[in-house]
């Protein structure tokens, strides 16, 4: 098929999902940012392909979950509409990073708190 072939890109994204499952999270997104380039120049940026990848992308990333999911609801709502459970899991996932997010916050504050009382 070839490297830029689109079914290489779904070969790469499984093993970018493999990789993140390892916990390879660099390992990871690299891939999967390779598996999206080959998608958006096959498909263009706002196929159902595309926003596969970028929901694998927000998986295995902490720091651009938020940014990959936005991009993913937007294809899905389009494509899919609102209502579809592909994109009403999209919304779910990005729900559960913000909780996620938010509790990370709480807790370093805490910490912190702790840190200070103790000082």
């Amino acid at each position: 098929f070839g490297a830029r072939h689109v079914e290489s890109a779904r070969t790469l994204r499984c093993l970018g999902m493999a990789l993140a499952a390892e916990k390879k999270t660099a390992e990871a997104i690299a891939i999967l940012e390779q598996a999206l380039s080959i998608f958006e120049n096959h498909f263009g940026k706002h196929h159902l392909q595309v926003a596969k990848t970028l929901r694998h992308l927000a998986v295995a990333s902490q720091s651009s979950a938020s940014c990959y999911l936005r991009r993913a609801i937007e294809i899905l709502t389009r494509e899919l509409g609102a209502s579809h459970p592909w994109t009403s899991e999209a919304h779910d996932l990005r729900a559960k990073r913000r909780r996620l997010a938010e509790e990370k916050v709480g807790e370093s504050e805490a910490t912190g708190e702790t840190d200070k009382m103790q000082r």
